[in-house]
C-alpha cells in the first residue's frame, strides 16, 4: 500500500480512530488542480448560480448533491 493513497490514509486513520459505518473520508484537489489535472479548475463554471456535485464509486453507487452559489462581500 503506497503512502498517500486513499487506502493508506484510511488504514492509518483506523489505527487511531474507531471507524463506524457511515464515516466519510473526503479527498480532493485544490481549485487549481494538481498532477495530471493542473487546469481542472477551468472546467468549473463560476458564473452558474446553481449546480450539482456528483460522485460515483463503482460497485457502491452514485451520490448527487445540489449546490447554490452564494455571493459574499460587497457585490
Amino acid at each position: 500500500m503506497s503512502s498517500g493513497t486513499p487506502s493508506w490514509v484510511i488504514a492509518e486513520a483506523s489505527r487511531f480512530f474507531t471507524l463506524e459505518p457511515g464515516d466519510l473520508f473526503s479527498f480532493g484537489t485544490t481549485a487549481k488542480g494538481v498532477g495530471r489535472f493542473p487546469h481542472a479548475h477551468r472546467n468549473v463554471d463560476l458564473s452558474a448560480r446553481t449546480g450539482t456535485i456528483e460522485i460515483e464509486i463503482e460497485g457502491l453507487g452514485r451520490l448527487a448533491n445540489p449546490v447554490v452559489h452564494v455571493a459574499t462581500g460587497d457585490s
